[in-house]
C-alpha cells in the first residue's frame, strides 16, 4: 500500500507540471542596461516573477557579456520551477574572473520553502588544477542573509573535488528572496568553466494537490480493501 501512495505522489507531481509551457528564450542583457543595472524588465514563469537583475564582471568586459547569457525557465527533474541561465563562462587568462549576477524572485501563490542551486562546473583536462566555485545568498526584506549554499569544482593538485546541486532550507515560506551569485574561475593549469546554471523553488504545497493526492491514496486503500476481501470469499 506504501508503494501505491508514492505511486500516486509521484503521478500527482507530474501532472501538475505536465502542459505548462516554458517561457521564452530570453537574454540577460534583455534586463540590464549597458554598466550592468536593472533596466526595469521583469522575466515570469510559471507563477515566479524575476526583477530588479544586475550583471557586473571582473575585469571588466570578460566574456560572457550579457547579450551571451540566455535565461530562460526552468524544472528540475523534482516538477520544483526556476529560472536558469547559460552562457559560455570561461576564462581565457589564467588569472581569476569573478562574475555578480544579483535578482529578486516574487511570488504571488504558496511561499517559497527551499532554494536549490545546480549547475555543471567542470575542469579540463582531466587531472589539471584550477576552481570554478558559485557561491549563492538569499536574503528577504528585513533578513538580508538567510543562508549560503554552493556548486563547484576544485582542484588544488590534491584531486578533484565536485558539487553540482546544493540546497537552502527556510524557517518559514517566504513570499520574496533577493539572489547574489558570486562566479568564480580560475583556469590554474587548465581550464574551469560552467555554462549552466539552474535555480528553482520548493513551495508550499497547494490545498489541491494535497487533497488529491490524499484521495489517490484513499481509491487505492479502498481498491486493495476490495481485492482482498473478493480473494477470501
Amino acid at each position: 500500500m506504501k508503494r501505491l501512495c508514492i505511486l500516486v505522489a509521484a503521478v500527482t507531481v507530474w501532472l501538475a507540471g505536465a502542459g505548462v509551457p516554458s517561457a521564452h528564450a530570453a537574454f540577460l542583457s534583455d534586463f540590464v542596461d549597458a554598466s550592468g543595472n536593472s533596466n526595469g524588465n521583469t522575466f515570469v514563469f510559471d507563477g515566479f516573477t524575476f526583477s530588479n537583475f544586475s550583471f557586473t564582471a571582473a575585469p571588466p568586459g570578460v566574456q560572457p557579456t550579457p547579450n551571451a547569457v540566455t535565461v530562460n525557465g526552468f524544472t528540475d527533474a523534482f516538477g520544483n520551477k526556476g529560472i536558469e541561465f547559460g552562457g559560455a563562462f570561461l576564462p581565457t587568462i589564467n588569472n581569476p574572473q569573478d562574475f555578480q549576477l544579483h535578482y529578486t524572485v516574487s511570488t504571488n501563490g504558496p511561499g517559497i520553502t527551499d532554494l536549490h542551486l545546480g549547475g555543471n562546473p567542470t575542469l579540463s583536462p582531466v587531472g589539471s588544477t584550477g576552481s570554478v566555485i558559485v557561491t549563492e545568498g538569499a536574503g528577504t526584506a528585513g533578513i538580508p542573509d538567510l543562508g549560503h549554499i554552493q556548486i563547484y569544482a576544485i582542484n588544488n593538485g590534491s584531486g578533484i573535488v565536485t558539487q553540482a546541486h546544493d540546497s537552502l532550507v527556510f524557517g518559514t515560506p517566504l513570499q520574496t528572496l533577493d539572489i547574489s551569485k558570486d562566479i568564480l574561475l580560475n583556469n590554474g593549469t587548465g581550464i574551469a568553466s560552467i555554462s549552466i546554471i539552474d535555480q528553482t523553488f520548493s513551495v508550499v504545497p497547494e490545498p489541491g494537490s494535497v487533497v488529491l493526492m490524499g484521495l489517490g491514496c484513499l481509491g487505492m486503500a479502498g481498491y486493495g480493501l476490495k481485492r482482498r476481501r473478493s480473494m477470501a470469499s
